[in-house]
């Protein structure tokens, strides 16, 4: 667009549209001229479809094409981009979300119907020694105001290591048995994709449990808890470690939360406004972040 093909403007349909009706994307039009580098493009967003006639007016944002050429991520530049604050508060610094924190993936257990369990179905089963709780869904963040504990009705995920002897436990050995064969016409577990590509396959990873964690796909800003439980966490989130033992962890979640709504734009987001943030995605956010909360950093 910027090397050759010569984008003139960008017409942004409104991400809550419905643009197209068997694909869940956002819609965009480009108007270029090859071989043009005009120094500034329009760029603007609208409604609806109905909305993009006409297509050449001097409508929207005239943004320099610095702008552009800088910014990895155009959607940034619609999504407040182009009128959010620049100015940081007084005694703040500009510091990107992964320089204060590693982020990792949830876990992926390639089945989650039989690694994810009740307590009394794992206490049934006899596995109950072998479970451990964990989060399993985006709305038990949402809903945890900042900080997320273990609570009787939280949902236990078997866990076991690598070289557990299966023929330890006959309960154990029950259950994989369970696992490695066909059902109801389906295929057996552990000869499912993820599975398959364990060794064995049916021992999950088993990530260091993270003091911090956020969602990372929703139809609203992310959502930074606590985890002072150290609960294991499923692929509906992200894990945070501090990259410092010295930060306020408490207070930096509250501050997180607090500027969660001016991090739009700078993950993917689908038709009907589902954004979804990758590790690295999440990890490149500028935020703005007290000083004396930075000095014991090391």
């Amino acid at each position: 667009m910027l090397n050759g093909l010569g984008a003139t403007s960008l017409h942004l349909i409104d991400r809550q549209a419905v643009t197209f009706r068997a694909v869940d994307s956002t819609g965009l039009i480009t108007c270029f001229e090859i071989g043009a580098t005009p120094s500034r493009i329009q760029f603007r967003e609208v409604p609806s479809i109905g909305e993009l006639q006409p297509l050449g007016d001097s409508r929207g944002d005239a943004v320099d094409r610095g702008r552009f050429e800088n910014q990895e991520r155009w959607s940034v530049l619609a999504a407040g981009g182009l009128t959010r604050a620049r100015t940081l508060p007084a005694g703040h610094r500009s510091v990107r979300l992964g320089e204060l924190f590693r982020v990792r993936r949830g876990i992926a257990t390639g089945a989650n119907s039989y690694f994810v369990m009740t307590r009394s179905r794992a206490k049934d089963l006899g596995l109950l020694r072998w479970c451990t709780p964990v989060i399993t869904g985006a709305t038990e963040i949402f809903h945890a105001g900042g900080e997320i504990r273990v609570t009787d009705d939280r949902r236990l995920l078997l866990a076991l290591p690598p070289n557990f002897d299966r023929y330890s436990s006959i309960a154990v050995l029950r259950y994989l048995i369970a696992g490695e064969s066909a059902k109801g016409g389906l295929p057996a577990v552990s000869q499912r994709f993820l599975c398959q590509s364990r060794e064995p396959w049916w021992s999950v990873e088993r990530p260091e449990r993270a003091p911090l964690l956020v969602t990372y796909m929703a139809r609203r800003p992310p959502a930074f808890v606590l985890n002072p439980d150290s609960m294991a966490l499923l692929n509906i989130g992200h894990h945070l470690y501090p990259r410092s033992k010295y930060f306020d962890l408490q207070r930096l979640v509250v501050m997180l939360n607090q500027q969660a709504p001016d991090m739009a734009g700078f993950g993917r987001t689908y038709q009907g406004g589902l954004e979804k943030f990758e590790p690295r995605e999440l990890a490149a956010i500028e935020i703005h972040v007290p000083e004396e909360l930075l000095r014991g950093q090391a």
